[in-house]
């Protein structure tokens, strides 16, 4: 878990490097729409839209294994208290 935050926060210095050190205006052209932003601008507004697509695609998982966890601390506390009922 550790290895992955230490490779995030890395993704994330590199962008803000790379956003800061790439501040000119670019076109944009997309079907019939045209305009022209600086390119650190539209470098964010893409690295937004990938940490949105990854939290949606694992957020699923993430509280599936919260659910699953929850279940399994009710299921060892009701095994704890039998073996603590059965020792009296």
């Amino acid at each position: 878990m550790i290895f992955y935050l230490i490779i995030d926060l890395l993704v994330i210095i590199g962008t803000a490097i790379f956003i800061f050190q790439n501040g000119m205006n670019v076109p944009i052209k997309f079907l019939f729409w045209h305009t022209e932003s600086s390119l650190s601008f539209i470098t964010f507004i893409f690295f937004l839209i990938g940490a949105l697509f990854i939290f949606v695609i694992f957020f699923p998982k993430i509280i599936k294994g919260y659910f699953k966890v929850k279940k399994m601390n009710k299921e060892l506390k009701t095994i704890n208290k039998e073996i603590k009922d059965s020792k009296k």
